[in-house]
């Protein structure tokens, strides 16, 4: 009976070379279980930055490429069966930077096909433990889902507040609200009998302590929140980047930014 199992993930992934050797090495052996210890039938597929695809049976001849520039890997799938045509048992396997893929945020996948049903559920069980050993988090999906907008906004909004109340405080004259004192004192002291000229002063006063732009605050708050829900949700996914093929000449770029991080 034929039968088939697939996972799907949205996070991001750091994918070395020993780790794509150890993934392609314990698929080869689920297909040699099944296939009378028979060396499957591999097939690579590798779209770069520049658009061009290519397909190779070795995964020698994947990891001896550049990776940087027009040559970074952005999708890397490969292919494992146990026949060139009418496999029984296939694997099959893909890594996929969202950020450069229309791959509606799916950065990893696998699908296994199998006449054995157990044969399918073990070796499904283990590639899942493999692949999620290679798993990191996927900042452009945070910031650019609902849920991580939502965060952002709360974030923002807080922020927001905290920065119109200092706005508030200091676009206001506090100190000059000492003619409140002064008025009080004056009628005290009888130097000032008269009701109305006493509100006339109050009034002066309160308007002289008064600046228009007291009110800009108001306008700041919205305008400051959403500054930061775009500035954040442009600079995190690229200072953090959550996708990464590490091989070739791509690793002096993976330690540099790895050494940024740990120096932050």
């Amino acid at each position: 009976m034929e039968t088939e199992t697939t996972k799907s993930f949205r996070s991001g992934f750091t994918l070395t070379e020993q780790e794509l050797r150890r993934i392609v090495g314990m698929v080869t052996q689920q297909i040699k279980k099944v296939s009378g210890d028979r060396e499957p039938h591999l097939e690579f597929t590798v779209k770069y930055q520049g658009g061009a695809i290519t397909q190779a049976g070795s995964l020698d001849d994947i990891l001896t490429q550049g990776n940087i520039g027009s040559t970074a890997v952005v999708r890397l799938t490969f292919k494992a069966s146990d026949l060139i045509e009418n496999p029984l048992h296939t694997v099959r396997v893909e890594f996929a930077d969202p950020d450069r893929n229309d791959s509606d945020w799916l950065s990893m996948h696998f699908a296994i096909l199998g006449q054995d049903r157990d044969w399918v559920l073990v070796a499904g069980s283990e590639l899942e433990e493999r692949i999620r050993r290679v798993r990191n988090i996927s900042w452009t999906h945070v910031m650019k889902s609902r849920t991580g907008s939502s965060v952002m906004m709360m974030m923002a909004a807080t922020i927001g507040v905290i920065v119109s109340m200092i706005v508030a405080a200091s676009v206001f004259d506090f100190p000059s609200r000492n003619y409140i004192t002064d008025v009080e004192q004056a009628w005290l002291s009888g130097e000032l009998t008269d009701a109305i000229e006493a509100a006339i002063r109050l009034e002066r006063g309160r308007t002289e302590s008064s600046s228009p732009a007291s009110s800009w605050w108001i306008f700041i708050a919205p305008l400051f929140l959403l500054l930061i829900v775009v500035v954040a949700q442009t600079l995190i996914p690229r200072l953090a980047a959550s996708y990464h093929f590490v091989w070739g000449d791509y690793i002096a770029s993976y330690n540099r930014r790895k050494n940024l991080w740990i120096g932050f």
